[in-house]
């Protein structure tokens, strides 16, 4: 997100390339503040979202099935999360909305202890002393009640991992192998280790820079927390009120929403998740100033003249199997809303600066391996929850990251709004079936030079169906009856590593300095956080500097 983007003059033409989550709410926010732009939105998949990917198929008995092959639920508490759900509310899609209540069994999560049993992260004073007697609390309490008593990081370190500083302020390196390593490895599939500090767990960062310790810090946040809670209870968040009042929303409307949407930990959308990038994609579609064409852009300059920017792209007249050519089109401004590597090969050959810096953000590559059964829950009972994530010190030689149920979640979902009309699939209606995602590789697959090493599909699965037996118990006939999909998500996250603000920080600036801020740069490896709801703030942002 950059900060010194500037008002886009009376019918300014704009170049969004990207038609994942950034690219389309950048191009849905933009189209409506500005009706005069025209905005060319270049996607060149067969589908909007980037990857979220609801995949529609059949079982074994030729029954309909949604299988989530990306992406499957929107946290509740999140400003970019209000954005969302306000805008498919305006688009009549609110029926879609689905919510998961804190109290249901889809809330609970898992993380698998050295014997391979899985354990509830703690939501309540008995799950609390339970977690306590586990070796996965290795040094938790001692280090929580210490750690104001350690002394702070010399000021002139400027970051480090998260393991380093967890260890460093807690005394053990136990919690950021056990706890920690299980919760990043499933929001970053990589290791803390490899994690930047300030990137990653910043209110720790900067709370021991600021006060000392954590313990302190987190103290005075608290306190200053319920002062302003007293104070301005009904104060939208400075993103959120922005968003209320660039579109003239009604702000009483927009307070009850998003108080609303803070009582579920969770939500998500009756067909899959790739209902939102459809509705935006539908809306956009509506827009007389929008254009969206599936040509592959190949690269970006500047005019000569060094007062438009261009790119090149690839254009087939919607023929797939028709020769191509390249054409080139002219815009005011242009929006990045891909991956930084995707970037640095649209510049390789005109910003060499850039380029350089941008193939610095290494990237993950992870595989979804989808498990269907149409007629047999294996989930055991006392396990069931969200699923469960694997720690760096379990033996983890299928190199399993962690096991998403999407069956317990679709059983959990309940209507945003309520409704006469029944609401439940046949699917979820059928309560004896079972669903399950299993996330695989992530840093496991990287050897110690920072080579992806991807083991083939039947191996794959073959991983993913001994992790299932040791995790749960489940046995090899169940699993060799049921229905598999296997997607590998290549390259699609960035590596937080140590240095990480820094370095995008530094492509950020030259990026407004070398093309005189007619480029913005979106998507996650640009966004303040990692998630769907962190890209859509952004956009509205970004959306109006330029408005």
């Amino acid at each position: 997100m950059l900060s010194q983007l500037i008002k886009l003059p009376t019918n300014a033409k704009v170049g969004v390339v990207g038609g994942g989550i950034s690219g389309l709410t950048f191009t849905y926010f933009l189209g409506k503040l500005r009706p005069d732009v025209e905005i060319t939105l270049f996607n060149p998949e067969s589908r909007p979202g980037g990857w979220i990917n609801s995949w529609d198929t059949h079982d074994k008995n030729n029954q309909p099935v949604m299988i989530e092959r990306g992406p499957r639920t929107f946290r509740g508490v999140s400003d970019g999360t209000v954005m969302i759900m306000d805008s498919m509310l305006e688009m009549n899609k609110g029926d879609l909305i689905r919510s998961i209540s804190k109290d249901s069994n889809a809330d609970k999560k898992f993380i698998v202890d050295p014997k391979n049993k899985l354990v509830q992260v703690p939501n309540s004073f008995p799950t609390l002393m339970k977690f306590f007697f586990n070796p996965l609390s290795k040094g938790l309490f001692s280090g929580m009640i210490t750690e104001w008593t350690r002394k702070p990081i010399d000021p002139q370190i400027k970051d480090e991992s998260v393991l380093s500083l967890l260890t460093r302020r807690y005394g053990s390196s136990a919690i950021g192998r056990n706890l920690f390593s299980a919760l990043y490895r499933g929001i970053y599939a990589d290791d803390v280790g490899n994690l930047s500090a300030q990137k990653v767990v910043g209110k720790l960062y900067y709370d021991e820079r600021k006060y000392g310790s954590i313990t302190k810090g987190s103290i005075s946040r608290w306190r200053n927390k319920s002062k302003k809670e007293d104070e301005n209870k009904d104060k939208l968040s400075e993103s959120v009120a922005l968003y209320t009042r660039v579109f003239n929303k009604d702000e009483n409307k927009i307070r009850a929403l998003s108080k609303r949407l803070a009582q579920f930990p969770m939500l998500g959308l009756k067909g899959g998740l790739s209902q939102f990038p459809n509705a935006f994609k539908e809306a956009i579609v509506k827009l007389p100033n929008v254009s969206l064409l599936t040509d592959n852009v190949t690269s970006m300059n500047q005019s000569v003249k060094k007062d438009k920017m261009v790119l090149e792209y690839m254009t087939t007249n919607g023929n797939k199997s028709s020769s191509s050519k390249n054409s080139i089109k002219e815009f005011d401004h242009v929006r990045l809303a891909i991956a930084p590597n995707k970037i640095s090969k649209l510049i390789s050959r005109t910003n060499p600066k850039i380029k350089e810096k941008l193939d610095m953000i290494n990237t993950n590559t992870v595989t979804l391996v989808n498990l269907f059964i149409p007629d047999k829950d294996i989930i055991p009972q006392k396990n069931n929850g969200f699923g469960y994530l694997i720690p760096e010190s379990n033996n983890n030689p299928e190199k399993v990251l962690g096991v998403i149920f999407d069956s317990v979640i679709e059983k959990s979902f309940k209507p945003f709004i309520e409704t006469k009309s029944p609401t439940t699939t046949l699917q979820s209606q059928a309560q004896n079936y079972t669903k399950l995602t299993a996330m695989v590789g992530g840093s496991l697959y990287n050897d110690a030079n920072g080579k992806q090493h991807i083991p083939n599909e039947e191996q794959t699965i073959e991983n993913v169906k001994s992790a299932l037996q040791k995790h749960l118990g489940t046995s090899r006939e169940d699993l060799d009856a049921g229905q598999w999909v296997y997607t590998v998500a290549k390259d699609c996250l960035p590596q937080f590593k140590i240095g990480y603000n820094d370095l995008t920080k530094s492509i950020e600036e030259d990026v407004i300095n070398d093309y005189s801020s007619k480029v913005s740069l979106g998507g996650m490896g640009f966004s303040k956080g990692p998630g769907i709801p962190d890209v859509v703030a952004d956009a509205l942002i970004d959306a109006t500097k330029l408005q």
